[in-house]
């Protein structure tokens, strides 16, 4: 005698229900074997699905014996029957259950992938399977935009796709016209010659012509189990696909690889609302924290320092540049011979009309009316109470003509004391030729000092300014085992470390409390995107991925999409900030290893994020997450 390929002896299923226990069917008795194609029939609530859930391990049973090729199954684990279905089960649902944002041929791959097919392998079998349920002119068409019929088609070609002999269909008609219904039913009876195919269904009469054995349940009851064409039962191992070689993480990162490229708005989306939680991480961390430091670090507004070489000669301009280099686009260096200039003659200095000044030491923020110089023939003045030059007024220097572009505040950090004096600020190639005073300026000293003698005059000192104590800093770091620096605040700043601290402690604080609050706001928006996923999830589960591979791909989708949003951000942010000054306060505060420090954090926010719904999503059952869809 044959041995059934299943066989169900006196099995039981129970649900809890708040009010006690219901029976989902009770003492069933039925054998199935290959070449069968069997019609489950019976009013709602029956246990017609209910049986095929047990048969197929998507529910467990409480009493009797499921056997399967004559082996008992009621010591099988969750991953015991993961491992079933993977292998031996193939779904096809009333609701289609196609991967909407996969082609056609995507969604039939998936299931190869998930058998463990190798590469080469796939195409082929894919188009064969296409091909054979009559899709090959859609194969690169979405499948959302199929109708019903070519769906069920996608559907039944993915169940074959991974040469299970047992197709289980709940419904596979039920949403079809009658036209489609009946070839549905026509290539599931072709499927059945080799195969063993179980359907469930409310309209028998639509099934007749091919189903071969019709089941009737009643009250999770077997009423009536009839034969209607006899059929030759095959008594046959089931078959065996061989063990993939690929990891599971492996797997999961070709899907999950596939499923950011299939989405691309949703990928979108998700990766720009990613780096708006970047940027905000960023300009909190260095607003709050960086800043506070730098801020209890600093008290004293000066951020410029003095250089001399440590043989006292004099500076060149290729050190000059050298020096500039070393610092950035904000970084100003210049000679201090026109300071040594004020401080030896300061007795006859308040004489003078005007003081000359290299424009380089000014930037856009020491400019409080106006404008910075565009051009070489425009100047900026800081002008005593008493001057009355406006804006586009003309000065004459050294027989040339100069427009008044802007005016700069009298508390400018300056490398001299003099801030009541009238000053031009002017571009240094009128000031200086080859590294030293061009012949027109000590001309023009000379002019307004008595006895000026053009010995007194000193290259051995430059003055370096920054745009800030921070940015001096790091340029200071770089110069001072090279050259004797002079920094006058530096003294203060070692005498504050336990303030430095407590602003510390507490601007983490505060950072901690807004990125609590942007991460809630975006785990929401995240939930809500994955929830309209469960479908998705459901259909992985039922073509053979297993729980640990569906999770590794919910996480995978998750980190690549927070690598490229940490990535992008950090990109844009640097072409910015050459661009845009508020950019640059910004990320100046930020190195990389904070950048790295943030994607870190980032990670594990998207990581918690992932674990937190794949523990939801395994908690019901793939029927349930597939019915609660629709």
């Amino acid at each position: 005698m044959n041995q059934p390929l299943i066989k169900l002896d006196h099995v039981s299923k129970y649900y809890k229900t708040k009010t006690g226990v219901s029976e989902g069917m009770r003492g069933i008795n039925l054998e199935f074997s290959l070449n069968e194609f069997v019609a489950i029939t019976g009013e709602s609530g029956s246990g017609k699905t209910t049986l095929l859930n047990v048969i197929s391990g998507l529910d467990s049973y409480e009493d009797g014996e499921l056997y399967i090729n004559g082996l008992e199954t009621s010591h099988y684990s969750v991953k015991d029957w993961e491992n079933f279905r993977a292998k031996y089960v193939g779904f096809v649902f009333q609701n289609y259950n196609v991967i909407d944002s996969y082609t056609v041929y995507e969604n039939v791959v998936i299931a190869l992938e998930a058998q463990g097919y190798k590469k080469k392998e796939i195409k082929e079998r894919a188009l064969e399977l296409i091909d054979r349920v009559g899709l090959t002119s859609h194969k690169n068409q979405r499948t959302a935009k199929l109708s019903g019929g070519q769906k069920q088609r996608v559907v039944i070609a993915r169940a074959l796709a991974k040469n299970a002999p047992i197709i289980l269909a709940d419904e596979p008609t039920g949403n079809l016209d009658e036209q489609s219904s009946q070839e549905i039913l026509k290539l599931l009876k072709e499927i059945s010659e080799d195969k063993l195919v179980i359907l469930v269904t409310h309209n028998f009469n639509e099934a007749k012509d091919y189903v071969t054995r019709n089941i009737v349940m009643q009250d999770g009851n077997i009423k009536n189990d009839f034969t209607l064409k006899d059929v030759p039962k095959k008594s046959k191992e089931i078959i065996s696909i061989d063990e993939s070689n690929i990891s599971s993480a492996d797997k999961a990162i070709k899907i999950a690889s596939r499923n950011i490229k299939s989405m691309p708005k949703r990928t979108i989306f998700n990766v720009l609302l990613s780096m708006i939680v970047v940027f905000a991480f960023v300009f909190f961390y260095s607003s709050l924290i960086k800043e506070a430091v730098e801020n209890a670090n600093s008290f004293s507004d000066q951020h410029f320092l003095f250089l001399n070489k440590k043989d006292n000669t004099n500076f060149n301009l290729n050190e000059i540049t050298e020096i500039k280099n070393k610092g950035s686009k904000y970084t100003f260096v210049t000679f201090t011979t026109l300071d040594t200039i004020k401080r030896k003659y300061a007795g006859e200095i308040n004489e003078f009309e005007f003081l000359l000044e290299d424009i380089n030491f000014l930037s856009k923020t020491d400019i409080f009316e106006g404008r910075l110089p565009n051009s070489k023939d425009e100047i900026v003045i800081r002008k005593n109470y008493f001057n009355e030059t406006k804006i586009n007024d003309t000065i004459e220097i050294f027989n040339q003509k100069f427009k008044v572009v802007g005016f700069t505040s009298f508390s400018i950090p300056s490398s001299n004391s003099f801030s009541s004096q009238n000053t031009i600020y002017l571009d240094n190639t009128f000031l200086y030729e080859n590294g030293k005073l061009k012949e027109e300026v000590i001309n023009y000293y000379q002019s307004k000092i008595n006895n000026f003698n053009e010995e007194d005059i000193l290259y051995n000192q430059i003055i370096v300014k920054a745009r800030d104590r921070r940015e001096l800093k790091n340029i200071k770091n770089k110069l001072i085992n090279n050259y004797q620096v002079i920094d006058e605040a530096s003294i203060f700043e070692k005498q504050f470390e336990f303030i430095r601290g407590t602003i510390l402690l507490i601007m983490w604080a505060i950072l901690l409390g807004i990125l609590a609050i942007i991460f809630l706001v975006i785990y929401h928006v995240q939930k809500n995107m994955m929830e309209n996923r469960k479908k998705d999830f459901a259909v992985y589960r039922s073509i053979g991925i297993s729980e640990k591979e569906v999770g590794l791909i919910v996480l995978f989708e998750q980190l690549i999409i927070a690598l490229i949003a940490v990535i992008l951000t950090y990109i844009v942010l640097i072409v910015l900030s050459n661009t845009i000054d508020k950019i640059y306060l910004i990320t100046r505060n930020v190195s990389i290893f904070d950048y790295m420090i943030i994607a870190v954090i980032f990670a594990l926010f998207t990581l918690s994020q992932g674990l937190k719904y794949n523990k939801k999503v395994f908690n019901v059952t793939v029927i349930e997450s597939l019915k609660e869809d629709f």
